[in-house]
């Protein structure tokens, strides 16, 4: 993010596709070990990181499909999640985000942030990166087909509470469901 580091996919004639990062003020690309048929780079905010998928699109030849990262400090390579399929990725901020749920239309995640204690319900639009509070306290949302969220309560119960998902907005108080969980 800084410009210090390029991030660059190579292939010599006869293997694999790699990744490589070189910085700017040396000569030297060095490859990042554990990137066989790496795709889609991107850097941490920090400029720390790089994190790439690997095994999809093809290039896999029995590569596990996963989400990986790379310490630029250490040269360590990470594995971060199992993945279906990859067309790039982004690395947000330090907002953290907890318990995420699709939603229905596919647009928007409904989920749990920590600024709270016990959490608080959000809902963050995947085209804008926008943040919604939802301004109910809980944890581990899940939208349900009745047009409600179940999630855990500030006081060790399962509550629901109604949510028009297309608005994205809850439309009630939450109501305990099931206690002592």
């Amino acid at each position: 993010p800084d410009g210090s580091t390029l991030a660059f996919l190579g292939r010599g004639e006869s293997g694999p596709q790699h990744l490589y990062v070189r910085r700017l003020d040396s000569d030297e690309a060095k490859l990042v070990p554990g990137s066989e048929s790496a795709e889609g780079p991107f850097f941490s905010p920090d400029g720390d990181w790089v994190a790439f998928a690997v095994g999809v699109s093809g290039l896999g030849g029995g590569i596990p499909r996963e989400l990986r990262k790379q310490s630029l400090e250490s040269g360590l390579t990470q594995t971060i999640a199992p993945i279906q399929d990859y067309f790039g990725g982004v690395w947000r901020r330090s907002v953290s985000l907890f318990w995420p749920d699709l939603l229905p239309d596919g647009g928007a995640l409904v989920l749990s942030t920590p600024e709270h204690p016990g959490g608080e319900l959000a809902v963050l639009d995947l085209g804008s990166g926008v943040l919604t509070r939802l301004g109910v306290h809980g944890m581990s949302p899940r939208y349900l087909p009745t047009g409600h969220l179940a999630f855990g309560g500030v006081n060790g119960a399962l509550e629901v509470v109604p949510f028009d998902a297309e608005e994205r907005r809850v439309l009630g108080a939450p109501a305990p469901a099931l206690a002592g969980l």
